[in-house]
């Protein structure tokens, strides 16, 4: 086994790592490297350890490590991992091993992890827990939130059918009456789906999200810092952006990356319109993208709000908890003053969103 750290700035071998992510079962969009480049907006970096077999330059593990720092406190954050393809689970006890003995000789105070594995359900984009060591002296729980993969999935495996029709129709199958007439209705509305490509279509969706998110008053990231990863994300095949247009404005957008071939969600919004199914009828819409795309199933990701949570219901997705996460502390007394500092930040939202809407805008 032959492991080795890429650098952020090495572009070509993260090329490398993220078509790993792209055709493996197990990758996960948390780890694309154009996500990780993105969380410099909160002054992060990062590095990528991958695991290769001898003799092989195929890549088949490896994890994402994102990196804070100053002369006092430093930490680094897994935002999911260790990676490790189907067939290779042997790999992801030394990439943890790795990863921990990096992150002493790197001197950082704490180091956060949380694994791609569940207690209670087997699926191809998770690794068996029994393929990772115990790890003594590590803490359950999240020390922070930032860059922190989510921690469920909402899972809609696709019907295995050749022939289109009998795929619609199986899947159809699956979803509550209520969201299949919805559907149904919606497909009869006159509202036009649309795929974003262009970076002025992008925009143009994005600004959707932006208005939602600023009347819920919570923290975003601005298209003027996360607009050029979108753009990325999107011309690299690692994301689509899907949308619905209605009398000629866009009433709603869908924002979700395509790791480990399937659809995970992202982000999204849409304007109320009386009477039209928008969100039915647009998830639907992705979903068909997503066969069109060869991929395996969608992922709503995230439980959400109660009215949130309704709406995702009624697709009926499997509810999959991930293993809590795990950190290491390597320094009591500097993790200590982060754990009270930053407990402070949390209980005041409207400023944590005031302080990165500000770096956003300088970055």
């Amino acid at each position: 086994m032959k492991l080795e750290l890429i650098d952020s700035k090495d572009r070509e071998r993260l090329r490398v790592w993220d078509d790993f992510l792209m055709k493996s079962p197990r990758g996960h969009f948390a780890l694309l490297s154009s996500r990780l480049r993105s969380f410099g907006a909160f002054g992060f970096d990062f590095k990528v350890l991958t695991a290769t077999r001898s003799g092989s330059d195929e890549v088949v593990g490896g994890i994402g490590l994102l990196r804070f720092g100053n002369p006092f406190f430093k930490v680094m954050s897994a935002p999911i991992g260790p990676i490790a393809d189907i067939g290779s689970e042997d790999a992801a006890g030394p990439i943890l091993d790795a990863t921990i003995e990096y992150a002493r000789r790197e001197g950082v105070s704490l180091l956060q992890m949380r694994y791609p594995c569940s207690a209670g359900a087997e699926l191809p984009a998770l690794l068996p827990a029994s393929s990772l060591p115990a790890l003594p002296g590590s803490r359950s729980g999240a020390a922070f939130d930032i860059g922190k993969a989510p921690d469920e999935m909402m899972w809609i495996g696709f019907p295995d059918c050749a022939d289109d029709e009998a795929w619609e129709k199986q899947l159809l199958k699956r979803f509550k009456p209520q969201t299949r007439n919805k559907i149904r209705i919606g497909e009869k509305q006159g509202m036009e789906v649309f795929e974003a490509r262009t970076p002025a279509e992008l925009k143009e969706a994005y600004a959707l999200i932006e208005d939602e998110t600023r009347i819920r008053r919570a923290a975003f990231r601005g298209w003027d810092s996360f607009g050029e990863t979108l753009i990325e994300q999107v011309n690299r095949r690692h994301a689509i952006v899907m949308g619905i247009r209605y009398e000629g404005r866009v009433i709603a957008v869908r924002y979700g990356a395509l790791a480990g071939r399937r659809f995970s969600y992202i982000s999204g919004a849409r304007l109320p319109v009386d009477n039209l199914k928008v969100g039915q009828f647009l998830t639907w819409a992705v979903m068909k993208k997503c066969r069109e795309l060869g991929l395996t199933g969608y992922d709503f990701s995230a439980v959400g709000k109660p009215g949130v949570m309704a709406f995702k219901e009624g697709f009926r997705p499997d509810h999959i908890r991930l293993l809590e996460p795990r950190f290491f502390v390597f320094s009591g007394f500097r993790y200590q003053v982060f754990n009270s500092s930053y407990r402070l930040l949390v209980k005041n939202k409207q400023l944590v969103s005031r302080v990165l809407n500000a770096a956003y805008r300088r970055s």
